[in-house]
């Protein structure tokens, strides 16, 4: 079995690096974060729909017609790539890159963004992981609107931060994304009822729906054209990291405390996003500033 899975994971971490880089080439430039937005919302549909369909089939028939079923998606899929018009990218005359096995690997202009979803991927995984249990702890059997909810605020918010991110910058996306996440997690944390748990639900699903795909928009934009797949790359690697870590030591925090506790622990993981994006951010601001007056000077 794990052979098997390990077989998968290269499998997926090829293809889900390959597809966002075909949409980061095929979108243009002054709307990619639109294009990532609406990218980021196949893959929530998919993960959301996946679970609905396949557990009441696998119920009823097994997991071999899973299998099955997907092995065909799996061959539709490879049938509907031949309908992209992808353009090769030719690399400019004259320019040799010498670069090492594990500089080729990842894009360095990249990795500031990668950092940043691997702050906000660590709670994601707590919070995909651990949600049934927290609702038992709560004694509350209604736990899954919570993710209808995050499912619909991801829907609604990411074409729109998307489109502000193509308008304004990634700032005007990132930072109340990051915010609403906060609060998100919080409200998570001392929710009592259902009510308190869909509100966390829409301040976390707005949050992650604004944060994701500007961030991933932001580290293709600061990537040459041919690195646009090794930005990818290092991206969604950050991203799998802190989904995986998450959900191994936020874990081990619930054991020692409680779910609760663990969410109000995840919220700062966010808030150090906030806390070193921010003065990322200002030192941009200060350096612009400073390189106008010179040039006026």
């Amino acid at each position: 079995v794990l052979l098997l899975r390990l077989i998968q994971g290269i499998g997926w971490g090829i293809t889900s690096t390959s597809v966002a880089t075909v949409v980061a080439d095929v979108v243009p430039q002054v709307r990619r974060g639109e294009g990532t937005g609406y990218y980021s919302i196949s893959v929530v549909v998919g993960s959301s729909l996946a679970p609905i369909l396949a557990i009441p089939l696998m119920n009823k028939f097994g997991f071999d017609l899973i299998l099955m079923i997907t092995t065909i998606l799996f061959v539709l899929g490879l049938l509907f790539c031949q309908l992209l018009t992808y353009p090769k990218l030719e690399r400019k005359q004259g320019v040799k890159e010498n670069r090492t096995f594990w500089k080729n690997l990842f894009e360095k202009r990249a990795l500031l963004p990668a950092f940043f979803c691997l702050l906000i991927a660590i709670p994601f995984g707590a919070v995909m992981s651990f949600m049934m249990l927290y609702g038992n702890e709560l004694n509350l059997s209604s736990v899954w609107a919570f993710f209808i909810g995050h499912s619909l605020m991801v829907l609604i918010s990411r074409p729109y931060m998307g489109r502000l991110f193509d308008r304004k910058g990634h700032f005007y996306a990132v930072f109340p994304g990051a915010v609403s996440m906060i609060v998100g997690l919080a409200l998570l944390a001392n929710s009592t009822s259902l009510l308190m748990l869909v509100a966390a639900s829409l301040f976390y699903g707005f949050g992650h729906g604004s944060v994701q795909p500007s961030l991933q928009a932001w580290a293709v934009n600061r990537s040459p054209a041919h690195r646009r797949g090794a930005a990818n790359g290092t991206f969604l690697s950050a991203m799998d990291v802190g989904v995986a870590f998450g959900s191994v030591i936020l874990g081990l925090v619930a054991d020692m405390t409680s779910y609760a506790t663990m969410y109000l622990c995840s919220a700062l993981f966010p808030l150090l996003l906030l806390v070193v994006y921010t003065t990322y951010v200002a030192a941009e601001k200060k350096n612009r500033s400073s390189n106008m007056t010179n040039q006026a000077v």
